[in-house]
């Protein structure tokens, strides 16, 4: 295959010390990647291309059974990508564009072909932010930050036939920005919209259940850094003798509440003359629609053990006369590659809480092998109608979530909000105010333009759960806004062995 053949001539002509061609043994690619071929492994090296295929393993029916290979949650089918993660200089690398997407593809590919009877074309989308100045000079500087590139192209233009139904599998692949995507806007008054129905987040796809209650028609919905999103997008019928283009908006942020944030041109749709007949539909029963593994069915019983990860970003020292640097930090600590912050026994469950202490950034909580199931979110900039600003028992939610429940690997933690405390709770000292919320209030002096104010700050947070199946050893969390994580927002942590067959569904 190509694949080989380049790297095979990369070893015959490489220069070594001012001499093409003539690179020592072990500095040749090729016979790595053959003795980890013939070992039944991933080849060390690539080009970004992939030359061999693997099957995945077969998995049990429910968590607890074990399966022919011992394999108990399953590699789900879907939209996938990989980075650089060189720690400290992710951001720096993924901004200058060392990212790709891959396709896992199973049963979840076969019967959407199915039900398309084969003519459903697939796009694979990967939004980027490229720096050009190769040290992303604009990141805190008040700069326009770079405009968002599909596929390395600015407003690219997709095709679709009146009546057709695409897969659209997009990765944000930022390193920094939200992409909430907003609405389709014709060219030209009065055209009915091209539409939208979500059925995969994150490389997994939704139940049916799911599928009604999130993916519905045209439903908004905010991808944050590293978020993937399948997509069924059908194109409308119109009439006259001429292609129209729709404009699909979207609104950049780093908050899970966007608000009234300029809305941008992520791309464009030209749908041409040519027709379907019949057009294509949404799926719209349950018979229908892709049928969910078992490995990802809720997870139900009771966690074993619970956790709680506070993520803040602190103004931090003073550094080179530049005034305060932030730190980001995860329960207080910057990353340390000598600590293991917290220790999973294989084959059990755990319940996070994840909390963002910081205002107006959601942090991106990404935990590497484990997806994990969204059980609870409190957004404190949206959630307002329940919530007693003296009361830290109402900061929650005021509608719960109900399963069946989505699966993520990446997550943003709702930012955190202020709320000016009325003065006959407190005005103007810490230890006047109610105790339940003394540790989340600072109040500031009357001056001789302002009054005395003293304010508490709400967290945001969510709840997750997550199975430890399959895989022991060290991997870390961190948030995907990767100059924090460079800047210290990561833990590392351990999945140590344990009997199987120890969890079972209650």
């Amino acid at each position: 295959m190509d694949q080989e053949a380049l790297l095979k001539r990369y070893d015959r002509t490489a220069p070594y010390k001012g001499v093409n061609g003539d690179l020592p043994p072990s500095m040749r690619i090729w016979p790595k990647n053959q003795s980890n071929l013939d070992q039944g492994l991933w080849p060390q090296y690539s080009l970004g291309a992939f030359p061999y295929c693997y099957r995945l393993p077969k998995y049990g029916s429910e968590y607890s059974p074990e399966p022919e290979d011992g394999a108990l949650m399953g590699q789900a089918p879907g939209t996938h990508w990989y980075h650089a993660h060189k720690h400290g200089s992710t951001a720096l690398n993924v901004g200058n564009g060392m990212a790709g997407a891959f396709i896992i593809e199973g049963a979840y590919d076969d019967e959407l072909q199915e039900f398309y009877n084969g003519e459903l074309k697939e796009h694979v989308l990967v939004i980027q932010q490229l720096e050009t100045t190769l040290n992303l000079k604009s990141a805190g500087t008040g700069k326009p930050k770079p405009p968002f590139s599909v596929n390395g192209r600015v407003n690219p233009v997709v095709t679709m036939r009146q009546g057709e139904v695409q897969m659209w599998r997009i990765v944000n692949a930022s390193a920094r920005t939200f992409v909430q995507f907003d609405s389709f806007e014709a060219h030209g008054p009065g055209r009915v919209k091209v539409e939208w129905r979500q059925i995969a987040q994150d490389g997994v796809q939704f139940s049916f259940d799911n599928y009604n209650d999130v993916g519905f028609v045209n439903n908004k919905f905010n991808l944050a850094a590293a978020n993937r999103a399948d997509l069924l997008v059908k194109a409308p019928m119109h009439e006259g003798e001429r292609p129209v283009d729709y404009a699909l908006t979207v609104v950049p942020s780093v908050s899970d509440t966007p608000g009234n944030a300029p809305r941008v041109t992520l791309l464009t749709v030209r749908v041409t003359t040519d027709r379907i007949e019949p057009p294509m539909d949404f799926i719209q029963t349950r018979e229908d629609f892709p049928k969910l593994p078992p490995y990802l069915e809720d997870i139900r019983g009771k966690a074993y053990t619970k956790r709680e990860l506070v993520y803040n970003t602190d103004p931090g020292p003073g550094r080179r006369g530049q005034g305060k640097m932030p730190q980001h930090k995860i329960n207080g600590e910057q990353f340390n590659e000598e600590v293991i912050s917290a220790q999973m026994t294989l084959n059990t469950v755990e319940e996070w809480t994840m909390v963002n202490e910081t205002l107006g950034i959601a942090h991106p909580f990404h935990i590497h092998i484990n997806p994990f199931q969204i059980v609870e979110v409190f957004q404190p900039n949206q959630n307002t109608a329940c919530v007693d600003p003296t009361d830290p028992d109402t900061w929650k939610p005021c509608e719960k979530l109900t399963p069946p429940f989505v699966w993520w690997d990446t997550f943003a933690i709702p930012a955190a909000q202020n709320q000016d405390l009325d003065a006959s709770v407190c005005t103007e000292k810490v230890e006047d105010c109610p105790a339940a919320i003394q540790e989340y209030t600072t109040c500031t002096a009357k001056t001789a333009t302002a009054a005395a104010k003293c304010t508490v700050k709400i967290p945001g947070y969510f709840k997750m759960r997550s199975f430890f199946a399959d895989f022991t050893g060290e991997y870390v969390n961190h948030c995907h806004i990767l100059a924090h994580e460079d800047r210290g927002m990561m833990q590392l942590i351990e999945v140590i062995p344990r009997p199987r067959n120890l969890y079972r569904h209650q």
